[in-house]
């Protein structure tokens, strides 16, 4: 639900935009957050009938949500069944490493603060090392890019996350709050 607000708060900071992003890699905003929502609800509609309705979810893709769900499920199975970690593979498998560069400018020292010593990010991979038996080790990096994304490097197995992009969403969520009050 916090990526999809992530893209909704997007997209409200963005709408200038929309026409450059024809020609990006990813889809748009809105399309993630529905895309997201649709994966929810669709994971069990009963569940998240009322969020279906506090988000104005089209009774026409409340429909179409636990197909998509499945389909969505199902590819993920066909991708990651044979990695699930089980009683026999033990402490087997790859480690991931969080590495926190200097943030410098690309990043309010108070968010880089709450990053880094919060210990979310490190629970969330110790998250995922406990469910997957992964093949190789894997490094996260946060660094300054000089543009706000996160990027995975094929090659290397390593993901850089750039402190211009976790700044961007804090800075959103920021102007969301004050919006508000």
């Amino acid at each position: 639900m916090s990526a999809a607000d992530g893209y909704a708060l997007s997209h409200a900071a963005n709408q200038q935009q929309d026409d450059l992003a024809y020609w990006d890699e990813h889809s748009f905003d809105m399309q993630r957050y529905g895309a997201v929502n649709c994966l929810i609800y669709g994971a069990d509609p009963e569940g998240f009938a009322d969020f279906a309705i506090a988000i104005e979810m089209p009774e026409d893709q409340q429909a179409r949500c636990p197909i998509t769900y499945e389909q969505t499920s199902a590819s993920w199975s066909a991708l990651l069944d044979a990695n699930f970690r089980t009683e026999e593979s033990g402490d087997a498998g790859g480690t991931i490493f969080v590495n926190y560069a200097d943030g410098g400018d690309a990043i309010h020292p108070e968010v880089l603060a709450l990053v880094r010593d919060s210990g979310m990010i490190e629970e969330a991979t110790a998250s995922v090392e406990g469910l997957l038996v992964l093949p190789n080790d894997i490094s996260v990096n946060f660094e300054a890019c000089g543009t706000i994304n996160a990027f995975y490097d094929p090659s290397t197995g390593e993901v850089t996350m750039c402190y211009e992009l976790v700044n961007y969403f804090a800075e959103l969520i920021v102007a969301d709050i004050e919006s508000r009050e």
